[in-house]
């Protein structure tokens, strides 16, 4: 790192023991990226004027430490993070220092904006039940289906991968719920739910929403993001 212009990260997350713990990294101009320290903030609100503080210690021994130039810091984009930036580029000595907000996390913002909470649920429901519930599960499974996916908050994109895996794998649902070998074992909220092809055209319908921005936001993720490929995915 001696003597690259480097990119200065921060992120927040929870350790095991569940403890806040602010994660401080530095990207390359060839796309490395390196952990440089972690910051315990257990007892201390992550005010705006507590993460200028922070960064603005955390930038100077990242400076000292690796001989590096940090000519820019890329934050989230949650208000108080927004208002640390702000902050940090009013102080003398972080005039020249580019600061902007994640545009990855802004995509993740986005899906969820778009997100329809009641199909959502309901989809979620009737996934949950064929992953958990034995009878269920096991004859979902025996007959070779690809795996449902359950939608993770801390992993993006994953509702889009929950509708694409509801509705490609419908016609298996609709199978086990109407086989008479199997559906009086189903529970009939289920089978009601699988059966609604109201609720199949809704699920579609935000699959459709939310697959463009989950094709930009994979390119927006990789090793070697592009703003203008992602933002020249087909159908955005």
């Amino acid at each position: 790192l001696a003597g690259k212009t480097v990119c200065f990260g921060l992120d927040g997350w929870s350790n095991v023991h569940n403890e806040p713990i602010i994660c401080e990294t530095v990207t390359t101009s060839e796309g490395q990226v390196y952990l440089v320290d972690t910051v315990d903030t257990s007892g201390r609100p992550h005010t705006a004027e507590y993460l200028k503080d922070m960064a603005a210690s955390s930038i100077a021994k990242t400076e000292n430490d690796f001989k590096c130039s940090v000519g820019s810091i890329v934050t989230d984009n949650a208000a108080n993070v927004k208002k640390m930036r702000t902050n940090l580029e009013e102080t003398l000595e972080h005039k020249k220092l580019v600061t902007y907000g994640c545009s990855a996390h802004i995509l993740n913002l986005l899906a969820h904006d778009l997100e329809i909470p009641n199909i959502k649920d309901q989809v979620v429901h009737v996934i949950k039940y064929f992953r958990n519930n034995h009878f269920a599960s096991a004859t979902y499974r025996a007959d070779g289906n690809k795996a449902l996916v359950m939608p993770q908050d801390v992993r993006w994109n994953t509702m889009a991968g929950c509708l694409n895996s509801y509705i490609d794998n419908w016609p298996a649902l609709v199978k086990i719920c109407e086989n008479e070998a199997s559906r009086d074992k189903i529970d009939n909220i289920i089978k009601g739910k699988v059966t609604n092809m109201g609720l199949k055209r809704s699920a579609e319908e935000l699959r459709d929403r939310l697959n463009p921005i989950a094709i930009a936001l994979d390119k927006m993720q990789s090793d070697k993001p592009s703003l203008w490929l992602s933002i020249s995915v087909k159908n955005w």
